[in-house]
């Protein structure tokens, strides 16, 4: 069965709009890109201005000239801007020409970090700190996880990624919440895809593969829940996940699947969102 991501993330976004509906002072986000450099950027940055207009976020974007520039004269720029808009939460679109996720970490203050890349969200995220603010595909998928589920207590995960945005922040969430994860890649000694799903009752992969796992690759009694974050994209044919979900559908029907379009990537901006409120919350000191 496929998963009504749509009804949660419309129910996710009421209730945050009336949180920020309660606040003294408007939230605001910086969006920093580069000019004319990734043009896919442009349609992700639409996304996120979209909904945090409908939240009432007030969102500034500059875009930055790059070309003929150093790595240290594209860094001082970034500093600078960001020192221009003091009490606004702040994102830096990747990819960004010369700059690596860490480079721009650097230059984040940690309660404006609302896509958590400093060592220091990092950090509250390990120590399960309230404050954290979480990687907004980790947190997008943990929501959606609590609105299919209720309590995860006890409940096993298979994470296929490893990355700072989604597996490894993952596990820490599956851990606050009491889960038990497992975090899986093809670099895993005797890396099985059905031994290592059998035991598990939701399945969050990242791979990025089109179409990498079937209905073949799980055990279908024990598989409940499958949150697929990828999207491969081929021009001309429509862009797939991890998973091949028409055969998941049709072969498993009892599992619940999100995958494909409007799923985790919806659910990545509202967690945005979230981490905007909860930025500008610690900014104010409440």
């Amino acid at each position: 069965m496929e998963i009504n991501t749509k009804a949660f993330a419309e129910q996710w976004k009421e209730q945050l709009k009336k949180e920020i509906q309660q606040l003294d002072s408007t939230p605001k986000l910086l969006i920093i890109m580069a000019e004319n450099y990734y043009e896919p950027s442009k349609k992700y940055v639409s996304n996120k201005i979209k909904v945090a207009n409908e939240l009432d976020i007030e969102v500034v974007i500059e875009k930055v000239k790059w070309i003929e520039k150093t790595k240290e004269e594209l860094l001082l720029t970034l500093k600078n801007t960001i020192n221009e808009y003091e009490g606004y939460s702040i994102i830096v679109q990747l990819p960004f020409p010369q700059l690596t996720e860490e480079d721009i970490a650097k230059l984040i203050p940690t309660n404006a970090d609302v896509d958590g890349f400093t060592n220091e969200q990092k950090g509250l995220l390990a120590s399960g700190s309230n404050n954290a603010l979480i990687p907004c595909t980790a947190l997008g998928v943990i929501r959606l996880l609590e609105y299919l589920h209720g309590d995860l207590t006890s409940k096993s995960i298979a994470i296929v990624n490893r990355s700072n945005l989604i597996g490894k922040p993952l596990i820490q969430l599956a851990l606050q919440k009491n889960m038990t994860p497992t975090i899986l890649h093809t670099k895993s000694n005797g890396f099985d895809k059905i031994n290592s799903f059998e035991n598990s009752d939701i399945i969050v992969t990242g791979c990025g593969k089109r179409k990498l796992f079937n209905a073949s690759d799980i055990r279908k009694e024990t598989v409940k829940t499958i949150i697929d974050c990828s999207m491969d994209r081929v021009e001309g044919i429509p862009g797939v996940g991890d998973f091949d979900k028409e055969d998941i559908l049709e072969k498993c029907p009892h599992i619940k699947i999100a995958s494909g379009y409007g799923h985790t990537g919806v659910l990545t901006v509202i967690a945005l969102c979230e981490n905007v409120l909860k930025s500008h919350k610690l900014m104010m000191g409440n």
